[in-house]
């Protein structure tokens, strides 16, 4: 009888962690709603911290999560400002989510390589060599989330 009682008691406690990883990972917010409450919530800072980049000064490494990349520059000399917020993978199979800072407000690919942009349901979709890729969506004024995957 304390052998059932004990089977009964292991699944309960089973049942139990199973119900709590689900609602956990079903109540989390996605990567993309997280970054972009994240830039709302410090848009005036992170607009500072973008300007000042533009301006020359690299002094700054990170701010809250994000991770400041740099600017990149494009032959046309438009110009991004980008931050990681997160990844995971090491190369070739690694992806990236963050955001950047377009003074232009003009969607880009990640670090501004010069790619064609495909819109595509409110994104903007881009394709490199081989199975290098991404996808761009507009935050708000000059903000914009980006996925990059290689």
């Amino acid at each position: 009888m304390k052998n059932i009682f004990a089977k009964v008691r292991f699944m309960a406690v089973l049942i139990g962690i199973i119900a709590a990883f689900m609602i956990f990972t079903c109540t989390r917010p996605s990567r993309e709603k997280q970054i972009v409450a994240f830039v709302k919530e410090n848009e005036p800072q992170l607009t500072d911290i973008a300007q000042n980049m533009i301006d020359g000064d690299l002094s700054k490494k990170t701010f809250k999560k994000a991770k400041m990349d740099g600017v990149f520059r494009n032959s046309e000399s438009e110009e991004i400002v980008q931050f990681t917020y997160t990844g995971k993978g090491i190369v070739p199979a690694s992806k990236y989510y963050g955001f950047y800072y377009s003074p232009s407000d003009q969607p880009q690919a990640f670090q501004n390589v010069e790619v064609n942009l495909e819109a595509e349901n409110g994104y903007w979709k881009w394709h490199d060599e081989g199975d290098n890729g991404g996808i761009t969506k507009k935050i708000g004024n000059g903000w914009y989330y980006y996925e990059a995957w290689f």
